[in-house]
């Protein structure tokens, strides 16, 4: 895990302009040397599309972070949360 810009491999700064999701003490999101804050309803879908390093269907994030509830408030947190992170990047 890196924690600092200075940690990461040498092959990373030549794409320093790359997103790069830093989970503790946030999430926030550094793009170059610009810090991106992540809005609060949009944190935990964030954290977990990162630690799962690969692509994660819609239903599947929202069963795991919103399981209580129907399918359509599921469906509707999924949307206005994914929304306020695309908006983000």
């Amino acid at each position: 895990m890196y924690t600092n810009q200075d940690d990461l491999p040498g092959d990373y700064h030549a794409h320093s302009d790359a997103p790069v999701i830093h989970l503790f003490a946030g999430p926030y999101v550094t793009v170059g040397a610009q810090r991106q804050e992540v809005p609060e309803g949009s944190k935990q879908l964030l954290a977990f599309v990162a630690l799962r390093r690969r692509r994660v269907e819609r239903r599947q994030a929202a069963g795991t972070l919103w399981p209580f509830g129907n399918e359509e408030r599921a469906s509707g947190n999924r949307v206005r949360r994914t929304g306020s992170a695309t908006r983000m990047v």
